[in-house]
């Protein structure tokens, strides 16, 4: 009984180790931007400069500009305190189909995470690149009505939290058996810090 705990301790450890690298490696990634505009870098005089002036000042924050060739919207949401970028959120006219959103965007093939908000869209968020695709609708067929360009430091430390779920490829013995609902049911309660409930002109009021 002690061994096969201690096996269950070792294999669990192990794979704690390869699990935090992965992740710790995707910081080490570039974030995308949006026609030359860098969210955590890029200036509101820059921004004016790429984009014309503001044609609505939703607050001191957040500003709404012309929407050129995307036929929709482009929020800008500001630093708090600062002329930075936070957050460019662009919102379709018309849903695009998610192949050539993520094509575009040079997204890798599978998101970090994935959820349905409370208001029944998809999100996906990809954490390399400081991403979020917002659907039309739950599934992936009802296309990305929206794409948010996140500073790291709001795609960080945002308050919504999105549950990664871990699941095995193992064969099916009484050891793995409880490897996995060992990890899954007590380590790996683990969260990815994501950038939609944060106190700041939320995504869904937008």
């Amino acid at each position: 009984m002690i061994v096969e705990e201690n096996r269950v301790f070792m294999l669990t450890k192990a794979f704690l180790i390869t699990a935090f690298l992965m992740f710790s490696s995707i910081q080490l990634l570039a974030q995308i931007s949006y026609k030359g505009v860098v969210p955590g870098t890029t200036t509101r005089a820059q921004v004016e400069h790429a984009f014309g002036q503001a044609v609505k000042e939703v607050s001191s924050t957040l500003s709404e500009y012309e929407a050129g060739d995307v036929a929709g919207k482009i929020y800008v949401q500001f630093r708090s305190g600062a002329d930075v970028v936070e957050r460019v959120e662009v919102i379709y006219q018309d849903p695009n189909d998610r192949s050539k959103v993520a094509v575009s965007l040079k997204l890798p093939p599978r998101p970090t995470a994935s959820q349905v908000n409370s208001k029944g869209k998809r999100e996906e968020y990809y954490a390399a690149n400081c991403i979020v695709l917002t659907f039309a609708g739950e599934s992936l067929d009802d296309g990305v009505s929206r794409v948010g360009y996140y500073s790291r430091e709001l795609f960080d430390g945002a308050n919504e939290t999105v549950s990664v779920n871990v699941r095995f490829v193992w064969s099916r013995s009484p050891l793995n058996r409880k490897v996995e609902t060992y990890v899954n049911q007590r380590i790996f309660n683990y969260s990815i810090h994501t950038g939609f409930e944060y106190p700041i002109a939320r995504t869904d009021q937008l």
